[in-house]
């Protein structure tokens, strides 16, 4: 292979962010520089440094840099030998393995234990391939000194083999380094296994056997090309036999041209004009089948490769049988340099290429190449989200003094986000510096986001959710000082606890929600998040946790802040109810506080318009918000002095005040019989009624008598307490430290400021909101109100929908809220009653999406149709269109001899009903009726009769050929006929629903055999295996293994109750 032009290499070791170029015997002088990767690496921009340099070498034909030791690097030359040269210290230190006959060398690659294969040409009567130890040479090699100090040694090669033929290319495994893979040339490719005493080898007929390549994140296939044909082919070394590949693969190779091994044949990747050739294949290390081929004109190509997917076929499947591969994507970097679209020089052409190695599947890759003037450059795949960069060309008339196609720079993030959308973070996977330790990733929840298909794996989501909520608790560990060690379920009790152990520190609302969430599971490892999140989200589906606010309070009884949530989505949900927060144009209905009070629709204003396309004024605002208000017969707004009354009566609604007094006495008396006697008072001071509140106080106990007291003298003019050694009265004040409505309390009483008591965070968000809205002025409010909703937006905070609403806003705080309980069942339930009705957002479809999958990955069927549906109902807007098409009718009964229907339906069927005769007496009706029948040719009057014997056996024989349904694989007794043995037991009054369904049909989904329900259910119970002869269908292995899964995460979820740590 012609080496003369020049290479680049990246390291073979993921760990090195470095790289080597060579220059060959047509630059005039040779030289490899090692040089470090130290800043970004993007098109137009490569930072690098040169680390050393090494002068000295022969012309080569082959090189290999080794994975284990730094600076080695193995060059081959004509003359046969092998020089391993010291590279990265600037001694020119070189080794010479000496061969005993002289021919060219053609090929060598090193391992990642030390051993170095060396391909040379045809000799008769010694091996060509032979298999060097260099552990044996640098044993007593010092690195820290420069060169290799040790003295030649008369070492022979530990292996030799291939006799008499001509070895064109060889690459080690990396996942098996004793077994490589070989080129013989003009014969085969081979694999030979160094551990196999035998000497047994695997061929693979071909002439393709130069440039190898094997894929690093799926080792089981390589590509291999030919010097005289623009092709190229993927092998499987999986292809041992016939007997070890499944039938799909025999099928494809008898019925292609394809020789036995290969899984993807390409008979044009490059363009052949003026006698091109491909000379590079690389593979890359991030990305599983993503594969680079150069040719010798400088054309780039990058091929996305996949397995093909097959239908599922009723048979065993063969464990490790070949699998056929695909081109899903193909992205054309380079032209060739006589291109007619892209005509170059041929000294600007591409003479060498390599993928860089960054560890992560996520950054978007790239390549380093070199052009034939040692130009070094870097070249980026395309986002798969490329159409919308034309929205960012730079089209003004300065468009010279930047590229043209420059994203723009955000230098706050969260910007970067709102602009760019879902493409943020494909962009931040574009921004790489490599002399940053650790790389910022814009959205870290892009995994609900980033999808190329809305089928994406739900288990895989769990799985990212659980190592996300993993290194969240290792950080609580370490963060958090005081913990629960109380595991019960009920999250109140945990929070009590953790209250009482923090007495110095006390917490906000938001940060005993974290805590008491994972109490108790702070040293769980990552399976048993997964299994706890798991478990959690079916125990939930099987309880009807759907679209009931009501009904989800009881299902999330352990959880005081998600019945808070559904609180109020039920508030919500019967304002809006019968158009009640309808009026005039405007549809206010599941909108927040911050929002009533901005004047914001959101995204999509259009969908809260009625009848109309112009936005509403100020004052049209204004008007329909009183006319909501009267409507529901709120109560005059009493409180600070304000210009918008209206908007305050409106938003205390929202967030649950402003009740009428018998309401309000009510719910007084409710927290007075559960003894919260603080809560109430702090209740009856958001309705601004401190007299109330001195009641409430004083009948809670002697306890409280004092606060009652001080909270009466605050109110009648009597200076404030001094409040100095507030933090001493709580470390001495148990209660005072545990519960945070006494210290709101004691906070008011110490101010008299009715602010302080608003930002109070320990209380509530809706307490909060209704005590801000009544006692501070309007710019005082707005403030307010922005920064509540920044910090509930930043920390996930679920109590923020008080403020959002179910609106754009809502989403943000769920992203946050996922990322740290990975809770997104909650999450599309709660956005399904606005979202696509009043505004859409890609994040929510994916949490739909997901949802949907989890319940298909845990054969939840039932619960995902109710899903579905309920779903659609709440996407039905004013004019009775949903904004969720349901999904086509997708079972239809046909018989698969002859394609009919299985109905008796007589007006959509192939042979219509004849049409009724004249009344006329009984006789004659039943001559002309006859007589009728017998005049239409083709017509059998006992087709489609419901009361003949197709009808009766309509559903068990085809009413059409007669063909019946399937045996029973275990009874034998054909399948939807009645059961003998059960037929009394089914009939009775008594009868379960079990016995009810016994007799019912019940099919396996890989080998599609049939059999009784109730013939099943006791097969299975003892048995895996199908029960036909020869079948070795293992039908209830997924039942088994889920039943495992299932089994475990109960276990976990007992001892969590149990009070034991996990």
């Amino acid at each position: 292979m012609d080496r003369g032009e020049g290479i680049v290499r990246w390291s073979p070791n993921a760990d090195r962010d470095e790289f080597l170029s060579i220059n060959g015997i047509n630059v005039g002088y040779p030289t490899i520089t090692l040089y470090k990767a130290k800043g970004r690496a993007i098109p137009g921009q490569f930072d690098y440094s040169v680390v050393a340099k090494h002068n000295e070498y022969p012309t080569l034909t082959a090189y290999d840099w080794s994975p284990r030791v730094r600076g080695l690097v193995a060059l081959g030359t004509k003359g046969g030998e092998v020089h391993l040269l010291r590279v990265d210290d600037g001694s020119n230190a070189s080794m010479v393995l000496p061969l005993k006959l002289q021919r060219p060398c053609q090929a060598v690659a090193f391992n990642t234990t030390g051993l170095l294969a060396v391909g040379l040409d045809r000799v008769r009567n010694d091996q060509c391939l032979q298999i060097w130890d260099i552990n044996q040479r640098l044993s007593h090699w010092d690195p820290s000194r420069p060169g290799w100090q040790t003295p030649p040694s008369p070492t022979d090669p530990l292996f030799k083999l291939e006799p008499s033929v001509a070895i064109s290319s060889v690459r080690f495994f990396e996942d098996q380094p004793q077994t490589l893979v070989v080129g013989v040339k003009n014969q085969s490719v081979r694999i030979h296994d160094l551990r196999d005493p035998h000497g047994a080898v695997i061929t693979f007929q071909t002439r393709c056997n130069n440039n190898l390549a094997i894929d690093h994140a799926d080792p089981n296939y390589f590509v291999s090309s030919a010097l005289d044909h623009p092709g190229l082919l993927v092998w499987d070394r999986r292809a041992t036999s016939r007997q070890a590949a499944s039938p799909m693969y025999l099928e494809s190779v008898d019925a292609s041209d394809v020789p036995w091994g290969c899984v993807l044949k390409l008979n044009r990747v490059i363009d052949p004009g003026r006698d091109s050739y491909i000379r590079g294949l690389r593979y890359c290390r991030d990305q599983r089948g993503l594969l680079g081929v150069m040719s010798n004109s400088g054309e780039l190509q990058i091929l996305q490769l996949r397995k093909e997917y097959i239908e599922p076929v009723p048979e065993i499947p063969v464990q490790d049988s070949p699998e056929l591969l695909e081109v899903r994507r193909s992205y054309d970097i380079k032209y060739p340099y006589f291109h007619q679209s892209s005509p170059s020089k041929p000294e600007d052409r591409v003479v060498s290429f390599d993928w860089m190695t960054f560890g992560s599947n996520e950054i978007q890759p790239r390549l380093v190449t070199r052009n034939y003037d040692q130009k070094l450059a870097v070249e980026l795949l395309p986002l798969r989200v490329q159409h919308a960069l034309f929205g960012f060309l730079n089209i003004s008339s300065n468009a010279g003094k930047t590229d043209s196609l420059a994203m723009p720079r955000f230098n706050d993030a969260r910007e970067a986000i709102s602009v760019y959308g879902p493409m943020a973070a494909a962009l931040d996977g574009c921004n790489i510096n490599f002399a940053d330790n650790t790389r910022v990733d814009l959205k870290e929840h892009a995994m609900l986001v980033e999808s190329d298909s809305p089928t994406s794996n739900t288990s895989a989501l769990l799985s990212s959710l659980a190592e996300k909520l993993y290194k969240n608790l290792s950080l609580m560990r370490v963060r958090n000082s005081c913990g629960s060690s109380d595991l019960s379920r009920d999250s109140a009790k945990r929070a009590d606890s953790i209250q009482v152990q923090c007495p110095t520190n006390p917490l906000s609302s938001r940060e005993v929600h974290e805590k008491a969430h994972w109490a108790g599971v702070e040293a769980a490892t990552r399976k048993q998040i997964y299994g706890v999140l798991t478990q959690k989200m079916n125990r939930r589906i099987r309880a009807r946790y759907l679209f009931n606010p009501v009904k989800n309070q009881d299902i999330v009884a352990d959880d005081p802040w998600l019945q808070n949530l559904w609180s109020w989505v039920e508030n919500g949900e019967a304002t809006a109810r019968n158009n009640g927060m309808v009026a005039d144009s405007l549809d206010l209905a599941y909108m927040g506080i911050s929002t009533v009070w901005n004047i914001d629709l959101g995204s999509e204003p259009q969908t809260r318009l009625v009848e109309t396309t112009e936005l509403p004024t100020a004052s049209q605002w204004s008007d329909a918000i009183e006319l909501i208000n009267k409507r529901a017969k709120r109560l005059k707004f009493k409180g600070v002095k304000t210009d918008r009354p209206q908007y305050r009566q409106l938003c205390l609604g929202i967030c649950g005040c402003g009740k009428t007094t018998e309401e309000l006495e009510r719910e007084l008396e409710a927290y007075e019989a559960k003894g919260h006697h603080t809560q109430a008072a702090i209740r009856a001071l958001s309705e601004k009624d401190i007299q109330l509140a001195v009641e409430i106080l004083q009948r809670g106990g002697k306890h409280l008598v004092f606060v009652a007291l001080a909270l009466s003298l605050q109110t009648k003019g009597t200076a404030a307490f001094d409040n100095s050694n507030s933090d001493e009265i709580i470390k001495q004040h148990p209660q005072m430290a545990s519960d945070p409505y006494l210290r709101a309390i004691y906070a008011f009483i110490s101010t008299g400021n009715w602010k302080a008591l608003a930002d109070e965070d320990s209380l509530p968000l809706p307490v909060r909101a209704g005590i801000a809205l009544r006692n501070l002025d309007d710019r005082e409010l707005t403030e307010w109100l922005a920064r509540e909703e920044a910090l509930a937006i930043k920390t996930g905070d679920i109590e923020g929908i008080v403020l959002t609403g179910i609106t754009d806003k809502m989403v943000d705080i769920f992203c946050g809220y996922i990322e740290k309980f990975g809770d997104y069942q909650t999450a599309i339930l709660v956005m399904s009653f606005g979202c696509p009705r009043y505004f859409k957002d890609y994040r929510v479809t994916q949490w739909r999406n997901a949802y949907k999958l989890h319940h298909d990955e845990h054969k939840l069927h039932i619960p995902r149709c109710h899903f579905e549906v309920g779903s659609t109902l709440l996407s039905r807007d004013r004019d009775g269109s949903t904004s969720i098409k349901p999904p086509p009718r997708q079972v239809t009964l046909r018989c698969v001899h002859c394609d009919a229907a299985s109905t008796n339906d007589l007006v959509n069927t192939a042979n219509p009903p004849l049409p009724l005769p004249p009344p006329s007496s009984s006789s004659d009706a039943v001559a002309t009726t006859s007589s009728s029948s017998q005049q239409v040719p083709g017509h059998d009057p006992e087709a489609r009769n419901p009361l003949i014997w197709s009808g009766v056996n309509a559903g068990i024989s085809c009413p059409r050929c007669g063909r019946h349904l399937p045996r029973c694989a275990i009874c034998l007794v054909t399948l939807g006929m009645p059961r003998v043995d059960r037929q009394q037991q089914a009939g009775t009054a008594t009868a379960t629903k079990e016995s009810q369904l016994a007799h019912f049909m019940s099919f396996c989904m890989k080998c599609d055999h049939a059999s009784h329900m109730g013939c099943s259910e006791r097969w299975f119970a003892i048995q895996n295996e199908c029960p036909v002869a020869d079948c070795r269908c293992g039908c209830n292995d997924d039942n088994q293994r889920l039943r495992r899964e299932n089994e475990a995460a109960r276990v976990t979820w007992e001892r969590l109750e149990s009070g034991e740590k996990v």
